[in-house]
Formats: C-alpha cells, sequence, structure tokens
C-alpha cells in the first residue's frame, strides 16, 4: 500500500491533520466528544448483550429504537429509524443484522446483504459496523468524503486493494455501494496509519474537527462553504430556474436520496420532461465529482428514467475538471455560482 499512503501523504485535507492532529487531541471539546461517542458505542453493546443476541438473534422495537439513537450521537443519519425494521419486518431485520456481526460468510457478501433491507446505505450500514468495533470501521458519509476531496485516481486504487484484500474474486457480484465502502474502509485505515491513531473512527472525528474549526486558518474552509453548500442548494430547490428556464423540482428533489448510490443535491425536469441531477460542489473541487454524478445519473436512468443528464454547479473553475467533462459534455454541464453581497440602509424584505 506504499503507493496509496505517498498519494494520501500530499492530499491538501491530510496534511492539515498532520499538521493540527495534537492541537485536535488536547483540544477540550475533541475530548468531550471523545467522551461522548465512546459513552454511546459502549451502552450500544450493552443493549446487545442484555438481549443475548449473539445466542438468540432478536432484538425488540424498543432495543432498536434505543439503538438507533444512539447511532444518530455519532453521526446524524435520518435514515436511521423505526421505518427500518417496520418495512423489513423485525424479524428479516434481525436475522440481517445478526449475520452482518456475527455471521460466517465473508465480510464483503455480508455488508451486501444488509445494504439488500429497504431504507439502509452506505452510511447506515458503515454506522452499524461501527458501533460494533470502531478500530476497524469507519463511518462513511458525503461530509467526510467531501472534506477529503480525494482524486479519482487514489479511489481507484483503493478499490483495487480492498478487492484484493478481501478475496474478492468477481467485482460484479457485489454491489457498487459495498466496493465503495470497502474502498473507504482501505483509505480511512491509511490514514489511521499515516495519523498514527488507534481507531479508525478517530479519522472521523479529526476530519469534521478539521471541516468544523478550520475555515479561518486555511483556504480549504469545508464548514463555512458547506454552510454555503447548503444555502446554495435551498435557493435552487426554491428556484430552479434560476439554473436553466423550465426546470422544476421533483417530488422529494431536494437532497435526493437514492438509497443504494448516495444523495442527490438536486433532481430536476427539464421542459421536455428529461430529468437533470444537479451536483454542488464547495469552492474548486477535483474531477472525482465526475464519477459521482454519473454514478447518479446511472442510477436515475434505471431506477426512474433513461431520459436524464446532469449538471455540475462549482463556485470555481479547475483546469482538471474542464478535461474530465470533454468526453461527455453532451451529457454532463458545467456551471458556475456567485455569491453576490449588497448593503442597503433600509431592510428590503
Amino acid at each position: 500500500m506504499t503507493n496509496l499512503i505517498e498519494k494520501l501523504k500530499i492530499n491538501e485535507t491530510i496534511k492539515e491533520l498532520i499538521r493540527l492532529k495534537e492541537k485536535f487531541l488536547k483540544s477540550e471539546d475533541f475530548q468531550r466528544w471523545v467522551k461522548y461517542s465512546d459513552e454511546a458505542k459502549l451502552r450500544y453493546k450493552q443493549i446487545l448483550n442484555d438481549a443475548d443476541f449473539k445466542e438468540k438473534r432478536e432484538l425488540t422495537d424498543t432495543n432498536l429504537d434505543e439503538m438507533f439513537r444512539l447511532m444518530k450521537k455519532l453521526s446524524s443519519n435520518r435514515s436511521l429509524s423505526k421505518l427500518i425494521y417496520e418495512e423489513n419486518t423485525l424479524n428479516k431485520f434481525n436475522i440481517t443484522l445478526w449475520e452482518l456481526y456475527y455471521g460466517d460468510d465473508p465480510l464483503p457478501k455480508r455488508i451486501d446483504a444488509f445494504l439488500n433491507l429497504s431504507k439502509i446505505g452506505e452510511q447506515s450500514v458503515s454506522q452499524f459496523l461501527v458501533m460494533y468495533d470502531d478500530t476497524k470501521f469507519p463511518i462513511s458519509t458525503d461530509q467526510t468524503q467531501k472534506i477529503l476531496n480525494l482524486d479519482t485516481e487514489i479511489e481507484e486504487e483503493a478499490k483495487n486493494l480492498a478487492i484484493r484484500y478481501y478475496n474478492i474474486e468477481n467485482p460484479n457480484e457485489i454491489s457498487s455501494r459495498t466496493l465503495s465502502y470497502l474502498t473507504y474502509i482501505i483509505i480511512y485505515g491509511e490514514i489511521k496509519n499515516i495519523l498514527n491513531l488507534e481507531k479508525i473512527d478517530e479519522v472521523n472525528k479529526l476530519l469534521w474537527k478539521y471541516g468544523l474549526e478550520l475555515g479561518e486558518e486555511t483556504d480549504y474552509n469545508f464548514y463555512s462553504t458547506l454552510g454555503l453548500e447548503i444555502d446554495l442548494r435551498r435557493f435552487l430547490a426554491s428556484n430552479p430556474d434560476s439554473i436553466e428556464k423550465g426546470l422544476v423540482l421533483v417530488e422529494d428533489g431536494e437532497e435526493y436520496d437514492t438509497h443504494e448510490v448516495g444523495i442527490i443535491d438536486l433532481l430536476l425536469k427539464d421542459s421536455s420532461g428529461t430529468l437533470v441531477v444537479v451536483e454542488l460542489k464547495r469552492r474548486k473541487t477535483g474531477d472525482q465529482v465526475v464519477g459521482q454524478i454519473l454514478r447518479y445519473i446511472g442510477w436515475v436512468h434505471d431506477n426512474l428514467s433513461p431520459k436524464v443528464r446532469g449538471i455540475i454547479i462549482v463556485g470555481e473553475p479547475y483546469e482538471k475538471l474542464d478535461y474530465a467533462l470533454k468526453p461527455i459534455e453532451s451529457i454532463v454541464q458545467l456551471k458556475y455560482y456567485r455569491v453576490k453581497f449588497e448593503i442597503t440602509n433600509t431592510f428590503q424584505g
């Protein structure tokens, strides 16, 4: 994994984490955060032990409701609700969760089976695994992936390493979501080694800390630009024709959850009936956004309508992104946003 480690070491976010790790680890709020999440994980395991889940393979709806509440203390996730066991049935969910934790099948197959449950996505399965063993598994979210902002070359190398490490003979036999999560287990594991941390879960915390607190110290201001990204998304959801005349938001089109390949920032429809996938990115973005939007477009094509195209909206030009889009410019269009501030003597409403 030497090549992957060297490539990760020159990633801007990881360079900053190396520089600021000790400051972060010693900060009062970070230590409080670790204590808070450790208590949640300890209580989670206590629920499993009290229910004798390993032997009886049975958790009640009350058990699961408390487990979901504890999991949300580590990472907010609206999908963690009673709808999971209601739509899948309590018995089926218990069996599949037991297999995920204690089954004899290889890990890729167990993750695949869990992801086949209704209302379960990559973030959800990662949270179940982190609660079970935070030394081996990371939480995988769109937020942390945005903070890392990895090139597709790094992700591809990590994916190939995951295929070899987990002895996956035919990658087509497992879902893209499973392979994505296995890829990020490899990536987070190497970041853990680079930063000399004990638990992979600590990588998540350092990334979130970086996103929350480094805005005034670096040009890669994730927190403030994420806030801007949210405001921009909300504005465009209410005013889709500002992107392109004739666009309208489909039902649940803001943060459209595919439950398979991620959450689409905006899903719109144009005047001809073609669905339009819109991906918003903070400031200068790498060309990995191309793979991301093509994944969304592919999902929409197979599940909603074959008439689909994409729009990437960014705040700054980036030459690599321009080159990556040239072969698919008939499918994906690039647009730019500009924030305008106006100061007046009276409130304009």
